[in-house]
């Protein structure tokens, strides 16, 4: 296998480990996305490469149209990409990479604020935005009066529809890009707002291939998005290596039943995660020792809590938790007998430099050198990380991280909260002395509140009531995984001794020692079920109801929250998941009985979350292979269509459409997964039919694995097709509106399209093609591990 590390002159850009890959790994799989939760399209590196020549033509013709001097020749622009982490996304940063554009990854979950600085601090005018972006963008643009184009991301029909497009109608002028090419990602924005760290593509390629030695030469399941500078480094990493990179569906939830599907149909050895992730994967039945069965598990964004850690690792699995920042790149890995403990890579170690603050604890900072640091903080070019770290007792290479030097708080799900605004805000209050928030290595932060001596009079009830406005303020000041909900506050009484300064600051390290019981208490009855309540079935599904709309009613339409709309859909994220969970632990008696921590994303409706519930305290199972039978049963509700017949009328007209490939930009072949199954029922004699029937020939991939076989035929339609005319021009891509050629292909010199059978036998299975995805493709969509089939065209 090649590896781009390897040659005598090794790629120094992102583009040319892409052109490289396509003649290394032209029919080898580099990329898998699902179409659906589990039903993932392989494409090769050959397919990377078509892919992104046709994004990058449309992106350039994109901003040509918008008269935006941001073309090939000014490398100097920078692109912002916001959406979630699809197909699209990844195919968008690499088609600005061979624009030799600056690409900077935004991730959408930014407030308002956060967007603005980013976008005037970097002076970017241009966005690329999805389709569940694009009305965000446009509100930053308004409010703050930014010089700002958005442009619709390209969406998955143009990139698997023209399969028909000769590469040379691809080509753009080459682009020299230099080697100094950047990418800019930035920091979370907890101390303040975001800050853009410039990555420069030759040092992150050379750390890819760096850290090769100790990451797992393996295929690889990530559920990290591409904005997120692991999930970056992990899609370098892969193609830097020449393995395979298995994606999650960013329009569904992330559920365990989904991610231990997709590494039984991907077949990958490892698996690219969070702890949050891991947690509730490690609840799943079976889930442990599927986990157990993988090669390695890298961990990231945050460190695995230790109970966690060792349970997994007692089971037999392999942790690999990779220390590193955004602004330094990977750092550490873990030592080989202890898989808490991270020692310094070799590459790394002469610039780390450990400054001790206390006995055995020592703050991390980067010295000047390391090619993969991109900031520095301090006059001497160094970058004090304001990370925390407990020296091993017996061996000075052992490092433990501890907390963080700051105030920053990492929840377990890897996101970082800068509890200043929220406490600021609250303790404002002249009923608040003083307000701490909390919430380190949990799912969800909470706060204590001191009250002050004019509430001494107050109920704790009345207490939480009065700074409701404030708590209201500080959470529109922080993204919404770091708001806090109404009952997660703790009143202590007015007078209550607190460690804090001279000055009357609190000492937040001490103060969460001393009040630890009582924050240990408020998560343990957030998960505790009252057993004494004897509620109905339809007041079950009442609490259900009520507690997600409290969760989903800021800028949601109340007609839109239905007992079977669904969660994700409608835009709920991991918090407010929890904070679901937790209203329902805390009002229905379950008899004792756990409920799993992903369980309203596994159930991601109100239907089938309250039958969940039901199931649970009757001692009934019910997991979430629910989700499928529910939406099975939708499928069936609305897929009930009057089939035409066909009939023995002859045509007044047989038009056929011939397309030049000599055009820019030619019509579009319908998307593949909206084609139907091989069994649908028979369709209209071809006289009858206002297209041009796909040729029966095929030319078969090698000599020993020889097939013939048809394109599948067309879906007939309710209503007769208006008559063909020739098509005189076709519309551009770059417009991102496209037209629907449901009954007309274009004629020779376009290519047959040839299925190749399954490979030979000592070939290791594959799963098969969907029969609700065929296509002309060169990729491959697998449902099941069974034996695989590609569809791929001939030159004939």
């Amino acid at each position: 296998m090649a590896c781009l590390s390897r040659p005598a002159r090794p790629c120094t850009t992102i583009d040319q480990v892409v052109r490289k890959r396509a003649e290394t790994h032209a029919n080898r799989v580099l990329i898998s996305y699902p179409t659906t939760e589990t039903a993932f399209v392989d494409y090769t590196g050959a397919d990377l490469e078509r892919l992104t020549a046709l994004a990058a033509r449309i992106y350039a013709q994109s901003f040509k149209l918008l008269g935006q001097d941001s073309g090939p020749g000014r490398r100097s622009s920078t692109v912002a990409i916001v959406g979630i982490s699809s197909l699209e996304y990844y195919i968008t940063f690499l088609a600005l990479q061979r624009l030799g554009l600056r690409s900077m990854f935004l991730s959408p979950r930014l407030a308002d604020q956060g967007f603005a600085h980013l976008l005037k601090s970097t002076r970017c005018e241009l966005v690329v935005a999805s389709t569940v972006s694009k009305q965000a963008m446009v509100r930053v643009r308004d409010s703050f009066t930014l010089p700002l184009a958005v442009i619709p991301m390209v969406d998955n029909e143009c990139l698997t529809s023209p399969k028909f497009l000769n590469p040379k109608e691809l080509a753009l002028p080459r682009v020299d890009i230099e080697d100094s090419q950047e990418f800019i990602v930035h920091s979370s924005g907890t101390t303040g707002l975001p800050k853009p760290v410039p990555l420069c593509s030759k040092a992150w390629l050379l750390q890819a291939a760096n850290i090769a030695s100790c990451m797992p030469n393996t295929d690889t399941l990530t559920t990290l998005p591409l904005f997120h500078s692991f999930g970056l480094a992990t899609l370098l990493h892969c193609l830097v290596n020449g393995r395979r990179l298995s994606l999650m569906n960013a329009t569904r939830p992330i559920t365990a039943s989904v991610v231990l599907s997709s590494l039984d149909i991907t077949a990958s050895r490892t698996l690219v995660t969070v702890p949050y992730i891991l947690r509730f994967i490690s609840e799943a039945p079976n889930g442990v020792e599927s986990l157990a069965s993988l090669k390695k598990i890298i961990a990231a964004g945050s460190a695995v809590p230790d109970d966690l850690g060792n349970r997994l690792v007692d089971a037999g699995a392999n942790i690999f938790h990779l220390y590193g920042q955004t602004e330094s790149g990977a750092l550490m890995e873990p030592s080989e007998d202890q898989w808490n403990w991270v020692t310094p890579l070799p590459h790394t170690e002469p610039y780390l430099h450990f400054e001790p603050v206390a006995e055995n604890l020592c703050h991390l900072v980067v010295l000047p050198g390391l090619k993969a640091k991109a900031l520095s903080n301090r006059p001497d070019g160094s970058y004090a990380t304001k990370d925390l770290f407990l020296r091993h007792p017996t061996n000075p290479r052992k490092w433990k991280f501890v907390a963080r030097q700051d105030d920053i708080i990492v929840l377990v799900n890897g996101e970082k909260a800068d509890p200043i605004p929220l406490e600021e805000a609250v303790g404002r209050h002249p009923n608040v002395r003083t307000a701490v928030v909390f919430g380190a290595q949990r799912d969800s932060l909470g706060m204590i509140i001191v009250a002050s001596d004019s509430a001494a009079a107050l109920t704790k009830d009345e207490v939480v009531k009065s700074v409701m406005p404030n708590l209201e303020v500080g959470n529109s000041r922080v993204p919404a995984y770091a708001r806090i909900p109404p009952d997660g506050i703790i009143v202590k009484g007015a007078g209550t001794p607190f460690p804090c300064t001279d000055k009357d600051t609190v000492i937040r390290s001490l103060f969460i020692q001393q009040f630890a019981p009582d924050i240990e208490n408020y998560y343990t009855m957030r998960e505790a079920a009252k057993n004494t309540n004897t509620l109905s079935d339809a007041e079950v599904g009442d609490i259900v109801r009520g507690a997600v709309r409290w969760q989903l009613k800021p800028g949601q339409d109340a007609a839109a929250l239905t007992d079977e709309s669904d969660f994700f859909v409608l835009g709920m994220d991991s918090l407010q998941a929890t904070n679901v969970r937790s209203c329902i632990l805390r009002e229905v008696n379950l008899s004792g009985k756990p409920l799993a921590t992903n369980v309203v994303f596994d159930h991601p409706s109100v239907t089938l979350l309250t039958n969940h519930l039901l199931d649970v305290r009757r001692g009934l199972s019910s997991g979430p292979e629910s989700t499928e039978e529910f939406a099975l049963s939708l499928l069936a509700k609305y897929s009930s269509f009057p089939q035409p017949v066909a009939g023995t009328a002859a045509a007044e007209k047989e038009c056929i459409v011939s397309v030049p490939l000599s055009q820019p930009h030619p019509p579009l072949l319908p998307s593949p997964i909206n084609r139907p199954d091989s069994s649908s029922p028979a369709q209209p004699a071809p006289s009858a039919r206002t297209s041009c029937t796909p040729s029966s020939s095929a030319q078969p991939r090698t000599p020993s694995t020889a097939s013939s076989a048809p394109l599948p035929p067309l879906p007939p339609t309710r209503a007769s097709p208006p008559p063909c005319k020739p098509l005189t021009s076709s519309p551009p891509c770059a417009h991102i509106t496209y037209p629907s050629l449901s009954r007309t292909r274009a004629t020779s010199p376009t290519p047959r399209w040839v299925c190749a059978r399954p490979r030979t036998p000592t070939s290791p299975p594959q799963p098969r093609m969907s029969s609700t995805t065929p296509g002309p493709s060169t990729s491959t969509t697998r449902c099941a591990p069974s034996a695989r089939r590609r569809w791929r065209p001939s030159t004939r």
